[in-house]
């Protein structure tokens, strides 16, 4: 009872409601500095979509401008066959889930970079996240520029 009485008076105190934010702290896109990218659940072709980094995400992205074709870049960590296909695979995989909302297959264009894995113990910059995340940068969008 008495939290409830405090609770009820440290409120108007403050000045909280629901209409005081800031409202860049209410787009959870605000800061996205990764680019254009789709997730994949580690080690896997399953596709991990968050909110600033959904299909949906990207397919209005591309819709806005109907004359631009994209690269979808697979990430590979190394050289290996092994890798370069499943590199190829998640964005062949992303390629086929854009066209389901329209967008012309002629427009997005597939390929593979290589991005070394950092070495244990040092920084893991992009496109590479902590090792604690369940999920990871598969595939990365750039402008075709031809």
């Amino acid at each position: 009872m008495k939290a409830t009485f405090l609770l009820i008076f440290f409120l108007p105190i403050v000045g909280l409601t629901q209409n005081d934010h800031d409202p860049a702290e209410l787009d959870p896109c605000q800061g996205n500095t990764h680019g254009l990218v789709m997730h994949f659940i580690k080690y896997s072709d399953t596709i991990f979509e968050t909110t600033c980094d959904s299909i949906i995400h990207l397919a209005n992205y591309i819709l806005s401008d109907t004359t631009t074709s994209y690269y979808l870049i697979g990430i590979a960590p190394d050289k290996s066959p092994e890798e370069k296909f499943n590199a190829r695979h998640r964005a062949e995989t992303l390629k086929k889930e854009l066209i389901k909302y329209g967008i012309k297959p002629d427009r997005l264009l597939v390929t593979i970079a290589i991005h070394a894995k950092p070495q244990k113990g040092k920084p893991r910059d992009w496109p590479y996240y902590p090792i604690h995340y369940k999920y990871e940068i598969g595939v990365y969008l750039e402008k075709n520029y031809d």
